[in-house]
């Protein structure tokens, strides 16, 4: 009975230290250890996870070499937050790039998800890239990531202006303020004869006194339609200067499970 119990008790520990390795195992890297790795060499890989290093590290310097540099990690499990939002913070950890061409796009792959984040590349490029190669990825890990590298390199990269709200319109007066000004030119003028018309005056009379008098009134209302149009046209530029030196940080981002 002593000897049953205490083969239990050795069976135990066992499986409870096995478990605790397994484990230790498959930890989740932190986004600065990946960072690291995909700074010096492109590619991270989890111990447990499946894929072919060595397919992986060729793929990361070919890419480097045709200046479209993009950092891969191949993860065992799937990370806090989904492949995506762990793409995004190993893109931030990222240390200072002295290379030519510095790596500005993260492909996460896990046994459950991908995800794609790109300073180079829009939504729409990625999401048609992750179209295109997603079988390919649940076929073979390293296969996949390599005919999404090659899918992603083949999309146009940039933002245009749709993508970051940006105006293209120069700041300049529309048509409708054009319209808007001549009403109000219009509108003085008419608004000075029915006055006089209104005090006995001879519209057409051309005294000195009333034609000053009107001359100084015209004046006034035009410098004040001016200074009016100008602050207009000033906040317009200004607003339209705003909205594109927040859209300098546009960033693309996809994912699918797999």
């Amino acid at each position: 009975m002593r000897r049953a119990w205490a083969v239990a008790v050795i069976v135990g520990v066992a499986g409870v230290v096995l478990g605790t390795g397994r484990a230790a195992a498959a930890a989740e890297p932190t986004p600065e250890a990946v960072a690291a790795a995909i700074a010096e060499r492109g590619w991270y890989a989890d111990p447990e996870a499946v894929g072919d290093r060595e397919q992986l590290g060729q793929v990361a310097a070919r890419l480097a070499q045709g200046g479209d540099a993009m950092g891969f990690a191949l993860l065992a499990a799937e990370p806090t937050g989904s492949s995506p939002a762990f793409a995004e913070r190993v893109l931030d950890a990222l240390p200072s790039q002295t290379a030519s061409t510095p790596i500005r796009t993260i492909v996460v792959l896990s046994n459950a998800d991908v995800g794609v984040v790109s300073d180079q590349w829009s939504d729409s490029a990625i999401d048609a890239a992750l179209d295109d190669t997603i079988d390919d990825l649940r076929a073979n890990p390293t296969d996949g990531l390599e005919a999404l590298a090659d899918a992603l390199a083949d999309q146009p990269s940039g933002f245009s202006d749709d993508d970051d709200g940006t105006s293209d319109d120069g700041g300049g007066m529309s048509g409708g303020w054009i319209a808007l000004l001549v009403i109000v030119g219009v509108v003085a003028i008419g608004s000075g004869y029915v006055r006089r018309f209104l005090n006995g005056d001879d519209v057409f009379a051309g005294d000195d006194d009333n034609d000053d008098s009107w001359s100084s009134s015209w004046s006034n209302r035009r410098r004040r339609s001016s200074s009016f149009f100008s602050s207009s046209r000033s906040s317009h530029r200004s607003s339209s200067s705003s909205r594109r030196s927040s859209s300098s940080g546009h960033r693309g981002r996809g994912g699918r499970r797999l």
